[in-house]
């Protein structure tokens, strides 16, 4: 039993590893010698909601999958394994929230008018106001 629990843990975590890595398509470049090297191709910078919005699905996916797979542990009373599952996610959760708040903070930030800066119409008036 306990050894079912830790397949499922480790197919888990290469499987996130996996979808994680194929989410970045490779390029070919020639390298000396005449080997062939695969770089990771540089891809257009996304803004900064889209990327957001793309890290929030990705971590609900991984989280649905360890959930699901927590579902089975349970049905089986492998509890050291419902244990570890429950730490695993908790731990997930964590890394997630300290790598989506400074990027939420940022897209906030961007969506919000700076204190000492006038908004829309007002901003034109001043421009033509005399002093």
């Amino acid at each position: 039993m306990k050894k079912v629990g830790l397949m499922i843990i480790a197919v888990s975590l290469s499987l996130s590893v996996a979808a994680l890595a194929a989410d970045q398509p490779k390029q070919e470049r020639p390298a000396s010698k005449g080997r062939t090297v695969r770089t990771r191709e540089v891809q257009p910078p996304k803004t900064l909601a889209n990327q957001v919005a793309q890290l929030k699905q990705e971590q609900q996916a991984a989280i649905n999958e360890l959930q699901e797979i927590k579902k089975l542990a349970t049905e089986e009373k492998a509890a050291k394994t419902v244990a570890a599952l429950d730490k695993l996610i908790a731990r997930r959760n964590q890394e997630f929230q300290k790598r989506i708040d400074p990027l939420q903070k940022r897209l906030d930030a961007a969506g919000r008018p700076k204190p000492d800066q006038p908004k829309g119409t007002e901003a034109a008036a001043n421009k033509r106001a005399p002093k």
